[in-house]
């Protein structure tokens, strides 16, 4: 289950894929997801991740782009 991301109100989540279950071939075993844009970020340990987990519009093209937007 995801949580809303103060900085853009999309909601994100935290995905644990150390046992290859999220369909992705990259070998980082954690990703942040913004469920509203379908961004996704692969991160090499769960701190890294949860440290990008807040700031999607740094790290999904589509909040990046409502971002641009907004200005």
């Amino acid at each position: 289950m995801g949580r809303r991301s103060r900085q853009t109100g999309t909601v994100v989540e935290l995905v644990d894929n150390r046992d290859g279950s999220f369909d992705s071939d990259d070998p980082n075993g954690w990703f942040t997801v913004c469920v509203d844009h379908g961004g996704v970020c692969s991160h090499e340990t769960r701190k890294l991740a949860e440290s990008w987990l807040p700031v999607p519009a740094e790290w999904c093209p589509g909040c990046q782009d409502s971002e641009e937007e907004a200005s």
